[in-house]
């Protein structure tokens, strides 16, 4: 009698683990979050645009182009992000949805361009960035109890890449331009499932499993970009990315599992440090047709295709090896997905821009059969951006305050058996995805400008001609800098001096 109840609290604590949440651990969504100041406003449809330092990620083949060098930066803050797994829990008292809330993370960038060379052709743009373009921190707790039983999960999962980069581009002539960006990509991934349960009868019982699923790697990636001013009203510009080349890969899982039947405890434990860490960056290519309508008004399209990664292992190894989680695939296809933004600006008396943008965010993960499958592979979630901004534009700022939100639906997996089991089933299930972003953005094109106008004054003053002289300090006049006790009293020291800085 003992035994049966204790083989029926055995199955009770199974059945109440089995039916937990979907975490989105391997999530196949290429685009993420638009990079860049400028680009936010527009949803991304940047490439034909690329007119700020964030031309360094979007098209290189813009960095030459600009009277000045300039800065850009933007803040993004996540205020709700929710996924929804219909049915994802089967509990005693039927099936409930799922709902996974986010944190608040922090998608940034940072950059900046130099020109130097002659203001017409052939000129050079020198640029450095540092980008987040993914970053992604979800949890999930559970805490449930029915009679005697009880149990209670915690999901946790994050994960992130930080792009470190610079870019140069030449302008040979004034109407087109190519460069080139090279990276360094981080990505940092963490997962973590701890699962408790308990019966409480003749045979008591406690069950309990921890498993922290982790990946780093580090990527060279290198863009090549094409630009063509064809007028003063179209442009239009192609990025070609190539392949990641992987500098390291590491992956490991630490599964702990313990149960306590009638007193009688047994416990595993393993760890594998070993694991392949699998993490590539696929090719893409993208192009981008930017159209003024009037001096206040623009639109711009983008275009793009990643291509497919195929079969990837970030967690294969020996069959002797422990599971990466329940929502962690050891392999997965990712198949070449097609993407797309639209994006339109108009600037209310010549100092206002209001903008507002479309994009696509498609998954890469192939289509999920309606059977039930023996290992876990990513959400195909299917999602759709929209984004608008309003700022203010002068001669050498930009800032802009928007809204950027994405909506998703398709398919997800959820476990069938007991999770203790040494054999998994999957079942299709369907997933929605919400999320909202609030962005703040900024960019200075006056230092460049500024720099320039102080090194051309300081050569009047010297009474040498700036666009005869190589600035080489031997070329100067002796008496250069003239002695300022010379100048006329009815001069002001501030009329030349670019008026930002007054």
């Amino acid at each position: 009698m003992r035994d049966r109840l204790a083989a029926r609290g055995v199955w009770l604590v199974l059945a109440l683990l089995a039916h937990a949440p979907v975490a989105r651990a391997q999530a196949l969504n290429y685009s993420g979050f638009p990079v860049g100041s400028h680009a936010l406003g527009l949803g991304g449809a940047f490439t034909g645009v690329a007119d700020d330092a964030s031309a360094v990620y979007h098209d290189p083949g813009a960095l030459a182009f600009g009277d000045s060098g300039a800065v850009a930066t933007s803040l993004s803050l996540n205020v709700s992000d929710q996924l929804t797994v219909h049915d994802g829990y089967a509990s005693i008292g039927g099936a409930e949805d799922l709902r996974l809330d986010g944190d608040a993370p922090l998608p940034v960038f940072l950059g900046g361009v130099v020109h130097f060379g002659d203001d017409e052709a052939p000129r050079h743009g020198l640029a450095i960035a540092t980008l987040n373009p993914h970053q992604e921190t979800r949890a999930f707790s559970f805490h449930g109890a029915d009679g005697a039983s009880a149990t209670s999960l915690r999901v946790e999962h994050r994960d992130g890449t930080r792009w470190f980069g610079i870019g140069y581009g030449l302008r040979p002539d004034r109407a087109w331009g190519i460069g080139v960006s090279l990276y360094a990509a981080r990505r940092s991934m963490t997962h973590r499932e701890e699962e408790v349960a308990t019966v409480i009868g003749p045979s008591e019982l406690l069950a309990a499993r921890q498993t922290t699923t982790s990946l780093e790697a580090w990527h060279l990636v290198a863009m090549l970009g094409f630009h063509w001013q064809i007028d003063g009203r179209v442009r239009w510009g192609v990025t070609l990315r190539l392949p990641g080349i992987a500098l390291t890969e590491t992956a490991s899982v630490v599964d702990h599992a313990s149960t306590v039947i009638g007193g009688a405890p047994t416990a595993t434990f393993e760890r594998r440090d070993d694991l392949a860490g699998e993490s590539p960056i696929p090719w893409s290519i993208r192009t981008g047709l930017a159209l003024a309508l009037d001096p206040e008004i623009l639109v711009a399209l983008d275009l793009g295709v990643v291509g497919a990664a195929g079969r990837v292992r970030p967690f294969a190894s020996s069959e002797s090896a422990p599971r990466p989680g329940v929502w962690v695939a050891r392999e997965y296809d990712a198949d070449a997905v097609f993407q797309a933004a639209l994006g339109s600006e108009m600037t209310i008396a010549g100092i206002v821009p209001v903008a507002f943008g479309v994009f696509t965010n498609l998954s890469a993960s192939p289509s999920l059969s309606s059977d039930a499958v023996d290992s876990y592979r990513p959400d195909r979630i299917d999602a759709f951006g929209l984004s608008g901004s309003v700022g203010y534009r002068g001669d050498d700022y930009r800032i802009q305050v928007g809204v950027m939100a994405m909506l998703g639906w398709g398919m997800g997996l959820r476990p069938l058996g007991a999770i203790g089991a040494a054999e998994m089933q999957y079942a299709p299930t369907t997933v929605e995805w919400q999320t909202i972003y609030l962005f703040v953005t900024g960019g200075a094109g006056a230092i460049g400008r500024f720099a320039r106008d102080v090194y051309r004054e300081f050569l009047e003053a010297c009474g040498v001609d700036p666009g005869a002289i190589a600035a080489a300090p031997d070329e100067l006049p002796s008496d250069c800098p003239p002695d300022s006790d010379a100048a006329p009293a009815s001069e002001s020291p501030t009329d030349d001096i670019n008026p930002v800085l007054r």
